[in-house]
This record gives structure tokens, C-alpha cells and sequence, in this order.
């Protein structure tokens, strides 16, 4: 991973304490939003995101929304980041963010993303 990368990147702990407050027990669907670089690459994409057990739930030009159930507690949910990060990493696509609850509805919580990345849903105008 290059630092250029890492500095672009933020967790953001206070989304992710809030989610795990009191709620250990259960699962959430947390995803990320993967990008690649041309047209090609979105069927390796699907199948290497889909071989890793996702599950593809949207996509649209070069991005792709990849979910999986994760276990709502801090380490499990920082554990999903790191793995979708590496994930990216691995492929060399670009990874948005990493999002938890109803992505596709526009009213998930970002948990971790680029570092200026605004959420389709809060962007106005």
C-alpha cells in the first residue's frame, strides 16, 4: 500500500463506536465501494469480490457495491475495513469507502473512506 494511499484513507472511529455501542450480538451488512480502472476489469472484479464471499449488491461504471455480514463489534468491523482495503490493494482497484446498514438505499454510515469521499446521498445541488 503506498503512503500517497494512506494519507488519502480515514477511519472514521467515532461511525464505528456508535454502530458497535451495545449491539455485539448482532450482524450488519457492511460493504465497499470498489472502482476499477476500465470496463474490462469489472467481471474479474465481480468474480474475484464474489470468490471472496461478497456479495455484489449494485453496480455502475467501473464501481461496484460488495457487502457481507459481518458481527457488530469494533474489532469485527475493523477487521472488514482492513480486509476490503486489502482486497483493493491485492487488485489495484480503488476502494471509496467502506459503508454499514442499507447501502444501496443512500442511508448507510460511512466507516471508513477516502479522505474528501461525500456520499452519494449527502451531496447536494
Amino acid at each position: 500500500m503506498s503512503e500517497q494511499y494512506d494519507r488519502r484513507w480515514t477511519e472514521h472511529s467515532h461511525a464505528i463506536a456508535e454502530l458497535a455501542a451495545g449491539r455485539m450480538s448482532e450482524l450488519v451488512p457492511i460493504g465497499g465501494r470498489f472502482v476499477s480502472k476500465d470496463e474490462a476489469e469489472e467481471d474479474l472484479m465481480f468474480d474475484y469480490l464474489t470468490a471472496a464471499g461478497f456479495h455484489i449488491c449494485d453496480t455502475g461504471q467501473y464501481e461496484m457495491v460488495a457487502t457481507r455480514a459481518v458481527p457488530i463489534d469494533e474489532i469485527s468491523i475493523m477487521a472488514a475495513i482492513s480486509q476490503m482495503r486489502q482486497l483493493a490493494s491485492e487488485r489495484g482497484y480503488r476502494l471509496l469507502s467502506v459503508e454499514a446498514g442499507d447501502i444501496e438505499g443512500g442511508t448507510a454510515h460511512v466507516l471508513a473512506s477516502e479522505k474528501d469521499y461525500i456520499p452519494w446521498w449527502e451531496v447536494t445541488g
